[in-house]
């Protein structure tokens, strides 16, 4: 990022729903650490735990509300500077309450839209909206960029699509400053299965840390495009204050596809007792293959993903070990 967009949101307000999330709490402790800004954590806890803002370094406010629950929510928007929307419903729960997924994901975000429209104050410069690549559903064509036709296959990537819609749509016909950012598998420090809905790299580095097998659904043949938790950070500070980003959407991915017996390869490095079971393929393990172009980002806002896979995993190990170690001495 360029020093004089640093500077831009250095001692801001800022909002952020699920706060208390994996990418929201390292959000948080980037802003609050490197940028001195005032946070305001929303977050009504059904991803995450509530002790997680007690490891945040610094001063920053928590309301554990829900963001459907207006009349307290609302209120919290006034003043702040930047916006970065991360609530929502996990794609592994949103075929299990599609209403509530839908209520949360587009709705959530219509709302505070909505009251953008008719209450934005002065001092207001972006809000920063977290969508996810499985708008792409199945698609055929690889790398997948912004133009490649969305596919919805579950109730998760549909409500996200939907939040996309309605983010560009306050931007073009009400002039709000706002950013949709597709994020492609995001792993790293902080994504803990104890603490919260956790992606497939989390769950097998805290399986082995405690001598557990791995599952393995289907033939592990399937590829995803895994994205390092600094590297999204960095793309999410740099969105929402570069000029070009404005009514813009943007893939957050590394271009490059790696499958599931491609991690369990990297991993037995560092855990060579490691064991496997193999189950049936899932229903929301319908895409066989990822890769995730970012050339748009790279050349409109000069954002790149610094750290590659082996780095990232090697990274997240050493967290996870001083996390579990921490724990287990309480």
């Amino acid at each position: 990022m360029k020093p004089e967009l640093n500077s831009e949101i250095k001692n801001s307000t800022i909002l952020i729903t699920g706060g208390l999330g994996f990418i929201g709490q390292n959000l948080a402790k980037t802003l609050i650490t490197d940028f001195n800004c005032k946070v305001r954590i929303v977050d009504d806890c059904s991803n995450s735990a509530q002790q997680v803002h007690l490891n945040l370094p610094g001063e920053s406010e928590l309301y554990t509300y829900s963001i459907l629950d207006f009349d307290k929510f609302f209120p919290l928007l006034n003043e702040v500077e930047y916006i970065f929307h991360l609530a929502c419903v996990q794609m592994s729960r949103s075929s299990e309450i599609p209403f509530h997924d839908m209520n949360v994901n587009a709705g959530g975000t219509l709302g505070i839209l909505e009251y953008l429209r008719n209450n934005r104050s002065g001092n207001f410069k972006k809000f920063i909206y977290s969508s996810s690549s499985s708008v792409y559903g199945n698609s055929k064509e690889l790398p997948m960029n912004e133009n490649t036709p969305v596919s919805i296959l579950s109730q998760y990537a549909g409500s996200k699509l939907l939040g996309e819609n309605y983010t560009i749509l306050y931007n073009k016909k009400y002039g709000i400053p706002t950013t949709v950012l597709r994020l492609s598998n995001v792993y790293g420090l902080r994504q803990f299965a104890s603490v919260s809905v956790c992606g497939v790299i989390g769950k097998f580095i805290e399986n082995a840390i405690c001598g557990k097998s791995v599952s393995i659904y289907g033939n592990g043949e399937q590829t995803r495009d895994y994205t390092f938790i600094d590297d999204v950070i960095d793309a999410a500070i740099i969105a929402s204050v570069h000029p070009d980003s404005d009514g813009d959407i943007f893939n957050v991915s590394t271009n490059k596809e790696t499958s599931v017996n491609e991690i369990i390869s990297i991993m037995k490095g560092y855990f060579p007792e490691l064991t496997m079971q193999h189950l049936p393929e899932r229903d929301i393990d319908c895409v066989k293959h990822r890769r995730i172009d970012y050339k748009k980002i790279r050349d409109k806002l000069g954002w790149k993903p610094r750290i590659h896979l082996e780095e990232g995993v090697y990274r997240t190990i050493s967290c996870f070990k001083n996390h579990l170690y921490k724990t287990a001495s309480l």
